[in-house]
């Protein structure tokens, strides 16, 4: 084929295909061999997929007027366009690897085609007793794209590629739509949001949740009932009208019937209990640990003889400021030689818990009793505070929650004695065992820092071209 001649409607009516996924295998190879053959084509091409991004750009632009951010958060219409340009990159790379070496274009540019089409944003973290419909497993660690989830019963937590996790209790009917936006036809769903990926927002049949950076969840019934409730931070209701909207914030709940009416109701964290441990990343726990929803905030005021309360402080940050931990390394703690203090510089991300265990009586030492439990997270151990003046240093500092840290007695009593504390941190740093003894009114705090770094599943590598 010449240089200069070339079908030009032909490579318009190709690219657009290529752009909007509905390109054959027998088209995508024919728009490869164009490219790969003509220089003009491809300056050709690359002019159309600009000018593909400008109009995508300007009807978004038309959709989310500077009045009304919410309808189309601009994190979603950015990452639409961009993602145009993605392709055309993608593809061309294929093209130019090609000409330097020779490739078998049967095997290598289809594939970079299909890595960029497969539209996989979410990955599958956890799965607890989960059956789904039609019959079939999702595994640990599998991509997900746009698609319908229906879950007969069991857990489910997805984490997407922005960072945002989505917890799924069922039946429930959940639709992935694209990164920032999901549908919850059915079911009970929570979700945790970073920052950096506010405007995520889940479309239920009356009404839009979107976040504004929060932790929130949704309880939808069959009849079209949305129950909504704001964990932390703040959330937006949008009805289908695209004019009445409604702001929640923490500790407030409300409920939108299918007349699309919003009715406040009193703030009940209840119907979501079974889905804390999973959604606030507890892989596993004896039944000695009793998880605390994010209410109330006072955990000082919790007691109880048998039971070592979890409460999640925060959602994955980075530190602003470095801090001090008492324990950061795999291993049996008994006493304060055994400590292993280091220094979390800032910028490290984490995820933190407070773990409180206060009596309901004061008892006397020859009354104590001890209490042992393990506890698993889904990612390792990076520190533990135990020790009085680290815990107050770290007091406020990931939460509005209260556990009295300032109090001297609330801390581990890692005395090597028949009456103190041990800790145990497992090998994989995942697993925490406590044997807490308590007497009086000493109140056992340990605060767990664990490794906040969103990690994605890596795609599989492509076949090597010979």
């Amino acid at each position: 084929m010449s240089q200069a001649s070339f079908d030009q409607q032909r490579l318009r009516s190709l690219a657009s295909a290529a752009i909007d996924g509905s390109a054959s295998q027998a088209e995508l190879m024919e728009l490869t061999e164009l490219l790969r053959d003509n220089s003009a084509a491809r300056d050709e091409y690359l002019a159309f997929v600009d000018m593909h991004a400008l109009l995508a750009g300007a009807v978004s632009a038309s959709i989310s007027s500077p009045e009304d951010t919410t309808r189309v958060p601009a994190r979603s219409v950015s990452s639409r366009v961009s993602a145009v340009a993605t392709l055309a990159v993608c593809l061309l790379v294929g093209v130019i690897w090609l000409l330097m070496h020779g490739g078998d274009l049967s095997e290598s540019a289809d594939d970079a085609i299909a890595e960029q089409q497969a539209g996989e944003f979410s990955s599958v973290v956890q799965v607890v007793d989960a059956a789904w419909q039609p019959a079939g497993t999702r595994q640990i660690g599998d991509r997900l794209g746009a698609e319908l989830i229906q879950l007969k019963s069991g857990i489910v937590r997805l984490q997407f590629d922005s960072g945002v996790e989505v917890t799924l209790e069922g039946p429930a009917e959940f639709e992935l739509l694209d990164e920032d936006r999901t549908r919850l036809t059915s079911g009970l769903l929570t979700a945790q949001v970073p920052p950096g990926a506010e405007g995520f927002t889940v479309v239920t049949p009356s009404a839009e949740v979107i976040d504004l950076g929060t932790s929130f969840g949704v309880d939808q019934r069959e009849d079209g009932v949305s129950s909504v409730s704001v964990f932390d931070g703040e959330v937006e209701l949008l009805l289908p009208d695209f004019a009445t909207k409604h702001l929640l914030i923490e500790g407030e709940s409300v409920r939108v019937g299918a007349d699309q009416e919003i009715r406040e109701v009193e703030f009940d964290p209840g119907p979501f209990a079974r889905v804390w441990p999973v959604s606030s990343g507890i892989a596993e726990a004896t039944e000695s640990f009793e998880f605390v929803p994010p209410w109330p905030r006072r955990l000082r005021m919790l007691n109880s003889d048998d039971q070592i309360f979890v409460a999640p402080e925060r959602y994955s940050i980075r530190l602003r400021d470095s801090l001090d931990v008492n324990i950061s390394a795999p291993g049996v703690y008994v006493e304060p030689g055994d400590l292993t203090p280091h220094q979390l510089p800032r910028g490290t991300m984490i995820r933190s818990y407070i773990l409180h265990y206060s009596p309901t009586e004061n008892r006397r030492v020859r009354q104590a009793e001890r209490i042992t439990g393990s506890i698993t997270f889904d990612r390792p151990v990076i520190g533990l505070i135990v020790q009085h003046e680290e815990l107050v240093a770290s007091m406020g500092r990931f939460s509005h929650r209260v556990a009295g840290e300032s109090h001297h007695r609330r801390q581990l009593d890692l005395n090597g004695a028949i009456n103190g504390d041990r800790v145990i941190l497992s090998d994989d740093r995942k697993t925490m065992t406590l044997d807490l003894f308590s007497k009086g009114r000493n109140t056992d705090l340990v605060r767990v820092i664990v490794d906040g770094e969103i990690r994605l599943r890596p795609r599989p590598r492509r076949r090597e071209v010979r």
